[in-house]
């Protein structure tokens, strides 16, 4: 069973936005390369280079991280 795939599946069933499902995969694939290191299963530069790829550039870039982050903000600027 492909896993990613089954996942990326649902989030589109589920009709999310575009970004937003982009978003939730790399999150996903960042969570996945830490478990495979975790257990000692071979990650491989590609894999590697792909999650610091996410993790520093494409989640933070993402519209659907950019619009939430600011509605977080927003609503605790509120709340102070």
């Amino acid at each position: 069973m492909d896993h990613t795939a089954n996942l990326a599946q649902h989030l589109k069933s589920l009709d999310l936005p575009a970004d937003a499902q982009e978003w939730l995969m790399d999150v996903w694939g960042v969570c996945q390369l830490i478990d495979d290191a975790a257990d000692g299963d071979e990650i491989g530069p590609a894999r590697a280079y792909e999650a610091a790829w996410s993790v520093f550039v494409r989640l933070h870039t993402n519209t659907f991280w950019d619009r939430q982050s600011l509605s977080c903000c927003r609503f605790w600027r509120c709340k102070s």
